[in-house]
């Protein structure tokens, strides 16, 4: 959603400066690869706020990666679209 054809398309015409793309796939590889974790290794108790704990288990944050995406590149991004359709 973040890169579809008629955002590029917009971004290549002046009609929208920038977009930043998230990583679905990275996303979703993370958070089942943490939950799996917790399933199989049975944490002990959660505590409330693991951002202030520095010895937590887990993390409070995970980067994923974003992209900005601007006329720079969105070429690349609408050829990758174009070659995944083939």
């Amino acid at each position: 959603m973040d890169v579809d054809p008629a955002t590029l398309q917009l971004i290549q015409e002046g009609g929208i400066d920038s977009t930043i793309s998230q990583k679905p796939y990275t996303m979703g590889f993370y958070g089942l690869k943490v939950l799996d974790q917790i399933y199989h290794e049975h944490p002990p108790a959660f505590k409330p706020n693991y951002q202030v704990d520095s010895f937590a288990p887990y993390p409070f944050f995970i980067d994923t990666g974003t992209s900005l995406v601007d006329k720079n590149n969105a070429a690349i991004f609408l050829q990758s679209e174009a070659d995944a359709a083939k």
